[in-house]
């Protein structure tokens, strides 16, 4: 058991504030090509800051659980602003090294994105199937809202283009 994730910064700058508690229990027997592994780890409790995006994940919860021979199952809960994201899913490892992995993440209105300028929303609903091959990724991501304020605009931004739509403003006829 890990009762306190902080020292794991140290090789994340990235990263700041990591929080969360580590607990498993987990018995591995068999073959180093074909592991039997029986248990469950959790990480509980979690949270962390990412400075350059200005986003702060909280309440991440995630377990890893070994029940079935060659099988370990995945799910997992976050939030970031007021969204909440959810992830499940599947790890096969019954024959090293070819593991597969099926993971689904969904999630609403997370803000990943809270900066001076920028302040934006995603909602992901993605499913992941990956190998030691390939990774794909598939699904949709929405922007259900996003907030850009800018200082200065860029030298040669003035002049917009014919299908700019701004809301509120009367349309020019045609």
């Amino acid at each position: 058991n890990v009762p306190d994730l902080a020292w794991v910064q140290r090789y994340a700058p990235q990263v700041d504030g990591l929080q969360g508690q580590l607990a498993g229990d987990v018995r591995v027997t068999g073959l180093l090509s074909q592991p039997q592994i029986v248990g469950t780890v959790r990480l509980q409790g979690g949270s962390l800051s990412l400075p350059e995006t200005g986003s702060k994940l909280t309440d991440i919860n995630f377990t890893a659980q070994a029940a079935n021979p060659g099988q370990i199952n995945l799910s997992g809960t976050l939030r970031a602003g007021q969204g909440e994201m959810k992830a499940n899913g599947v790890l096969r490892i019954g024959r090293l090294p070819d593991w597969s992995a099926d993971l689904r993440v969904q999630g609403a209105n997370l803000l990943l994105m809270n900066t001076h300028e920028i302040q934006a929303y995603v909602s992901p609903d993605l499913s992941i199937k990956a190998t030691p091959q390939s990774v794909a990724i598939s699904g949709t991501v929405r922007i259900p809202q996003t907030t850009i304020t800018l200082r200065d605009l860029p030298t040669g931004a003035n002049k917009l283009s014919d299908d700019v739509v701004i809301v509120g403003r009367q349309q020019p006829r045609r």
